[in-house]
């Protein structure tokens, strides 16, 4: 059965266009079965329900390395803030604890209370603001040492903007 079209070309019908197979025959000779959705286009709903192991091996190449990502992130993120130095300022001179601080770029200074003498202090110090985390600045500080009592350094601290004439004095730290 054949159909003309308005401007005279003919065409045939779908099924006689495109035959529905019965039977593939595989390259051994062995024939299998037809999949229901073969030589035709398949509505979602009428897809077939269990994922096959073809499909099961050709993931999206993002969905196989989001969890090597995701691992590497968790094993690589935390080596940073293990590696940090941490320094008794009393057994080092000024000179030494400018030149560590300067040489890696932020260090943990622990050193004695000057109010309550038996308690033991500690803060980060660093080299730059560029060690600093975003949004803050850099201050100057003053660490005792072993060959005197107030050495210069610097430490991160966030600004109050609220503030902007700095009317409320700053809190002794």
């Amino acid at each position: 059965m054949t159909y003309v079209a308005l401007d005279g070309v003919k065409i045939k019908p779908y099924s006689e266009a495109y035959p529905e197979p019965t039977q593939h025959v595989a390259p051994t000779g062995r024939q299998r079965p037809v999949p229901a959705h073969a030589g035709r286009s398949v509505m979602p709903s009428e897809a077939p329900k269990t994922p096959s192991s073809a499909m099961a091996r050709t993931r999206p190449v993002r969905a196989r390395a989001l969890p090597l990502l995701a691992l590497a992130a968790a094993v690589l993120l935390p080596a940073e803030a293990l590696a940090i130095s941490r320094i008794e300022t009393m057994r080092a001179t000024c000179g030494e604890v400018k030149s560590r601080i300067d040489r890696e770029g932020a260090v943990i200074l622990r050193y004695p209370s000057r109010r309550s003498p038996g308690h033991v202090l500690y803060d980060r110090y660093v080299a730059d603001r560029h060690s600093c985390v975003m949004g803050e600045v850099t201050e100057r500080a003053f660490v005792p040492t072993r060959d005197t009592p107030s050495c210069p350094v610097l430490k991160c601290f966030r600004p109050d903007y609220d503030d902007f004439f700095n009317l409320r004095p700053r809190p002794f730290r």
